[in-house]
């Protein structure tokens, strides 16, 4: 099984490295199945010093968007020799540290001007190789030791899209922004027939061909619906699966008047959205 975990970032330096190092770290040993991890981290042109912790993690020269891969980095005699690839390569390379630092399976894509997340998320999309993909966050608002957790209903069979729901009790002085994640759920609920518990998760795992087939539009926090209108809309049921989950110290990057109505307004959007046929 070949994963690829997809990173938006945009000036993340206090975060970027633990978390990129925790996704390649991820103990999956339990699942039973052999797991390859694609890491793709797309810098979405940060202004501080997230570019030079990416670019000393990724030990290469960033790629630009649709370039595809520079090169893979393969461990010879205790050091790490570089070998051209084309950018048409699909096999996912274990995520590892190499002798020289650089882990081994990450992938970074710079952006020139800053996009937003739903942009980098696009981005980091038509470079994934793997056959699902999953969307984390570059602070410690979400950990990476959960993606297994995920990861289960998929190997075991009983799910294709599954989620991570968060609690949304408010905790951490989060009222405002939990009230609207439990009243945009609520109406997602209503409009698409849905039981889920937390929409506007950042954790969302499917099968890459299913997320490409959706042809993502949104390039802020409301990809969030979209993603979930166009899951419903194609037949898929969301499984939903507990995790943990730590409110950001220092403010989020999302207001309800940037946010919270633009995801409203998708919600109300994609109703009417139908999948291709054939």
């Amino acid at each position: 099984m070949n994963l690829s975990v997809l990173i938006p970032v945009y000036n993340e330096q206090n975060s970027v490295e633990a978390i990129v190092r925790r996704v390649s770290e991820m103990d999956v040993a339990s699942l039973g199945v052999s797991l390859d991890v694609e890491i793709i981290a797309v810098d979405d042109c940060s202004t501080d010093d997230t570019t030079g912790i990416l670019a000393r993690l990724h030990g290469r020269p960033a790629e630009a968007p649709g370039q595809g891969p520079h090169a893979i980095r393969l461990a010879e005699a205790g050091r790490a020799a570089v070998a051209e690839v084309p950018a048409t390569a699909t096999a996912p390379q274990p995520a590892a540290t190499t002798p020289d630092g650089a882990i081994q399976g990450l992938r970074v894509i710079q952006h020139g001007t800053n996009q937003g997340k739903g942009a980098a998320i696009r981005t980091a999309l038509a470079a994934a190789t793997g056959e699902y993909v999953i969307i984390q966050d570059a602070d410690f608002e979400y950990d990476p030791t959960d993606i297994p957790r995920l990861l289960r209903p998929i190997v075991e069979g009983k799910a294709q899209v599954v989620y991570g729901a968060r609690p949304l009790d408010g905790s951490g002085g989060r009222r405002l922004l939990d009230f609207g994640n439990r009243a945009l759920t609520i109406i997602t609920n209503m409009l698409y027939g849905t039981r889920l518990h937390d929409m506007e998760t950042c954790y969302k795992l499917l099968p890459t061909t299913l997320l490409r087939s959706f042809h993502l539009e949104c390039s802020r926090f409301d990809m969030e619906p979209e993603i979930t209108a166009k899951a419903t809309r194609s037949g898929y049921r969301i499984h939903e699966v507990p995790i943990a989950y730590h409110p950001r110290a220092g403010g989020k990057k999302l207001s309800a008047r940037k946010d919270g109505l633009p995801a409203l307004l998708a919600l109300l959007r994609y109703r009417s959205w139908e999948p291709k046929k054939g």
